[in-house]
C-alpha cells in the first residue's frame, strides 16, 4: 500500500477531518461467457489522502477515473473492497446504528443536475424543511422558519418557500439544493460536478456562494470537477486521478503551477488558452479499466514512457514538501 501523502496545509498540524488509507473498490461485472468467471473492474486502486477541517479537496480526472466512486464511499453509498476511510478518526464502515444516523447528517451532497435533484411535487419550503423535521424533531412551523433563514443565507427570499422547483432557474435550484444540504448542519459537503451544468455567469455566483458558506460555517468540501479553472479556484489541495489511481497530489498552487506527472501536465496544458488542440501528444484513447495496462497505467499515452514504464508500477513519492507524484521519471521531466 502506498504511504499516506501528508499534503501541505496551513492546518496540517491538526488531525485531518477525512483520512483515506489505501482505498480500493472492485466491481464485479456481468458474466460474458458461460464457463468463464465474470470480469471485474478495479474502479479505485490504493487511494490515500487527507482533508483538513474547513478546507476544500479537489479531485480531477477523466470520466471513469474513479472520482465519483471515492465520493460514493465517503457518502457510504458504496463500501470499499479494501482500505479504510476515517472521518474524525473513526472508521465510517465500522459504525453502529446510532453512529450511522449521526454520520448521515454530518455528510451531505450537492449533485450536478439542479433539475433532477429536487422533487417537482414539493414546494421549496418542504424540500428544505423536511430534513430539519426528521433530524431535529422540530414542528413544521419551526422547521419552515429555519428554512426561511437558510433560503436567505443562499441568496433567495423567504417568499420563495411557497414556490415549486419549476418556478426557479437552474442557478436558483442549485441554491435550494445547497440550502437543503445545510439544513442538517453538516461538517462535510460533497460537491460532485455541482456547477458544471450552469451558465458561466451563474457558475461564478454559485462558487462565490460556496466560498461564503465555507467562510461562515467552516464546512469542508470534497469538490469533484473537470473544469480545471474552477477546481483551482475552489481547492486548497488537489488530487489528480487516472484509471482509479491518484497520480498526483498536492496543494492547488503546486499541482497547477508545477505539475509533476505527465498526465497532470497534459490536463493543465489542455486547460491553457495558449495550447493548440492536437499539441498534447496523447497517443491513444483511455485504456479499458477492465484490463488496465501493466506497469504505469499511463504509459500507453505518455510521451516520456520508457520500457521500464510498461513493466514496473510506480509508487506515489514526494518530490517537494506536500507534493507527490506517481511517475518513474518526474525528476527528468521537471528538468
Amino acid at each position: 500500500m502506498t504511504p499516506m501523502p501528508d499534503q501541505a496545509n496551513p492546518s496540517s498540524s491538526s488531525p485531518p477531518l477525512i483520512e483515506a488509507r489505501g482505498l480500493q473498490k472492485r466491481y464485479r461485472l456481468s458474466r460474458q461467457r458461460l464457463f468463464q468467471p465474470a470480469p471485474s473492474v478495479l474502479a479505485v486502486d490504493d487511494v490515500s489522502f487527507k482533508v483538513h477541517r474547513g478546507s476544500t479537496f479537489g479531485l480531477v480526472g477523466e470520466s471513469g477515473s474513479g472520482k465519483t466512486t471515492v465520493a460514493k464511499m465517503l457518502l457510504k453509498i458504496e463500501r470499499p473492497t479494501a482500505g479504510t476511510l476515517l472521518v474524525e478518526g473513526q472508521d465510517i464502515f465500522a459504525q453502529d446504528a446510532a453512529g450511522e444516523r449521526q454520520y448521515r447528517s454530518m455528510v451531505q451532497t450537492v449533485l450536478q443536475d439542479p433539475y433532477g435533484a429536487l422533487s417537482p411535487r414539493l414546494r421549496a419550503g418542504r424540500i428544505v424543511a423536511e430534513p430539519l423535521v426528521t433530524k431535529s424533531r422540530l414542528s413544521w412551523a419551526q422547521a419552515e422558519e429555519q428554512a426561511g433563514a437558510l433560503m436567505e443565507l443562499v441568496g433567495l427570499r423567504r417568499e420563495d418557500l411557497r414556490k415549486y422547483p419549476h418556478e426557479f432557474s437552474g442557478g436558483q435550484r442549485q441554491r435550494i439544493a445547497i440550502a437543503r444540504a445545510l439544513s442538517v448542519d453538516p461538517r462535510i459537503i460533497v460537491l460532485d460536478e455541482s456547477v458544471s451544468a450552469l451558465d458561466v455567469s451563474v457558475r461564478a455566483q454559485i462558487l462565490k456562494l460556496l466560498e461564503e458558506v465555507q467562510r461562515k460555517l467552516g464546512v469542508t468540501y470534497l469538490f469533484i470537477g473537470h473544469d480545471l479553472a474552477v477546481v483551482r479556484y475552489m481547492s486548497t489541495d488537489v488530487g489528480v486521478m487516472y484509471l482509479g489511481q491518484l497520480v498526483e497530489i498536492g496543494s492547488a498552487m503546486q499541482v497547477f503551477s508545477r505539475p509533476l506527472h505527465p498526465y497532470s501536465r497534459q490536463l493543465v496544458a489542455a486547460g491553457s488558452a495558449e495550447t493548440r488542440i492536437g499539441a498534447l501528444g496523447v497517443a491513444s484513447d483511455l485504456p479499458s479499466p477492465i484490463n488496465p495496462p501493466p506497469g504505469c497505467r499511463f504509459h500507453t499515452r505518455c510521451p516520456h514512457a520508457t520500457p521500464e514504464c510498461s513493466t514496473q508500477t510506480p509508487v506515489l513519492r514526494e518530490m517537494e514538501p506536500g507534493h507527490f507524484g506517481r511517475c518513474h521519471h518526474m525528476e527528468k521531466i521537471a528538468a
